[in-house]
């Protein structure tokens, strides 16, 4: 299999989190995600493996990386298309949102807050935010994003928004937490 990279996040240490579609990474087996060392080494102690594709990457102020995608496990648990890794790579077992409806979540972002936004293919997610401590809360999102053409933004005062890749803002979603 070829490696297809989907999304990147840099920690607070440097070190670099890769996500995709791969079964290789730095000539080691890594199922769709692993982390390379400042130096661009891998991090051979990051092995947290996800058996479907990472889209979307999203580092938490306390160091947790918020992962999204078209997976159902995740450090070898069930985690159904986002899950949420502790700094060190082992899955954080706290955090356990459901996406359903068999949809990818596309992209992920973390407001000043901590509330976690979500992207995703679902119109079931329409409407919804998970929060940091992984309780079950209303969730943000939008569905029917096009990750190949769009993004999610944050904006000033908590605003959400979906700007085309290059381009302006397309979509206006209004606050997060409304």
């Amino acid at each position: 299999m070829e490696l297809t990279v989907c999304a990147l996040a840099v920690q607070s240490d440097g070190k670099i989190v890769v996500g995709g579609l791969f079964n290789t990474l730095g000539g080691h087996v890594r199922y769709s995600i692993g982390r390379l060392n400042a130096d661009a080494t891998l991090d051979t102690t990051f092995d947290p493996n996800a058996n479907g594709i990472v889209y979307a990457l999203a580092v938490q102020s306390d160091g947790k990386l918020v992962l999204g995608g078209y997976f159902t496990a995740l450090g070898g648990q069930t985690r159904d298309y986002i899950g949420r890794l502790n700094a060190d790579g082992t899955l954080d077992t706290t955090f356990t949102p459901e996406a359903d409806d068999e949809r990818a979540v596309y992209a992920l972002a973390v407001q000043s807050d901590g509330k976690i936004v979500v992207g995703a293919s679902s119109p079931r997610w329409a409407g919804r935010r998970a929060t940091v401590s992984g309780a079950q809360r209303r969730r943000h999102a939008r569905h029917h994003l096009q990750p190949r053409r769009e993004r999610l933004c944050l904006r000033p005062r908590g605003a959400v928004g979906w700007q085309a890749r290059g381009g302006g803002l397309v979509h206006h979603a209004g606050r997060a937490d409304a």
